[in-house]
């Protein structure tokens, strides 16, 4: 599940998927914005049934981040 969350990620900023580190914070890359974070959060709704809320959205600052508020497991 993990390299389909990486997949999407890197669709979402434009990126190959090797350029997605899981530790790298999403402010490294320049297609990270508001409108980034908003979809991430409906890829992790629609994909994955993960909602999160309003303020859970600066936590979404790097895959390990999804990874540790969602517990998208590893595979």
């Amino acid at each position: 599940m993990v390299k389909q969350l990486i997949q999407f990620i890197a669709d979402i900023l434009q990126v190959s998927f090797e350029e997605i580190q899981s530790s790298e914070n999403f402010l490294d890359f320049e297609k990270f914005d508001s409108i980034a974070q908003i979809q991430i959060a409906a890829m992790l709704d629609s994909e994955f049934g993960y909602t999160i809320e309003p303020e859970q959205f600066e936590l979404l600052d790097s895959v390990d981040s999804i990874i540790n508020l969602t517990n998208i497991v590893q595979s």
